[in-house]
């Protein structure tokens, strides 16, 4: 893969991006999987360098990649927002405590897992609140986090602008999917030549792109 090119024209001017994103179960530890990880550093870092926010909600396979992009743009914890539900502390990565990258967690929860789903409701809510835009990928498909997460924000901002990013397949793959079948779309400024590429292709380059593109022309109305 091609090194990144984080000299973007585009300013996102600090606006908050919902970052929703795991590694589905069935391509987590298989050698696709590693090629997966730097995308999504790079996707992450290009973003970072636009001068967009991230918000995003701790997922421990997504974590330490966010660190890694952050420190590759020398972005302070600024522009990021961690997000973790305190019953999960224990097992969270250790990736959390650098506080040269996160700065600030937003605990959510008791810390009892009998309490999870309310901690979890909470949390969800409110990243979908603070945000300005949404980008999904991949997903597991068993429980359908990722689909929480997108009815969540279109809940709070109806005409986005959301992004499904197809790569990674998982949930996000099977939104795209449903959207099709009922002949519907989310909400962006794509065409739909450049909506098929982020659905379908896997150039991260091209993708991110595409994204930050969009993103500075709909964030700016």
């Amino acid at each position: 893969m091609a090194p990144p090119n984080i000299e973007n024209k585009k300013d996102l001017n600090y606006k908050s991006i919902f970052l929703s994103a795991s590694i589905p179960d069935e391509l987590d530890q298989t050698f696709k999987a590693q090629k997966l990880y730097t995308s999504i550093i790079i996707f992450v870092q290009r973003i970072l360098a636009a001068k967009g926010r991230i918000i995003f909600g701790g997922h421990p396979t997504i974590t330490p990649l966010v660190k890694k992009a952050a420190q590759r743009t020398q972005k302070t914890s600024a522009n990021i927002d961690l997000f973790q539900l305190r019953c999960f502390e224990k097992q969270a990565p250790d990736d959390i405590w650098d506080s040269s990258v996160f700065e600030t967690i937003r605990w959510f929860g008791s810390g009892e897992k009998m309490h999870m789903l309310e901690g979890l409701e909470d949390m969800r809510n409110e990243m979908a609140k603070q945000s300005s835009s949404a980008i999904f990928i991949g997903g597991k498909t068993d429980n359908r986090g990722i689909y929480d997460e997108y009815k969540k924000f279109l809940k709070y901002h109806p005409e986005g602008p959301v992004y499904l990013l197809g790569f990674m397949d998982g949930d996000t793959v099977k939104i795209i999917k449903e959207l099709r079948e009922k002949g519907n779309k989310e909400p962006n400024g794509l065409t739909e030549e450049e909506r098929q590429v982020i659905h379908n292709s896997d150039n991260i380059d091209i993708i991110v792109d595409l994204v930050i593109d969009d993103l500075a022309h709909q964030l700016s109305e």
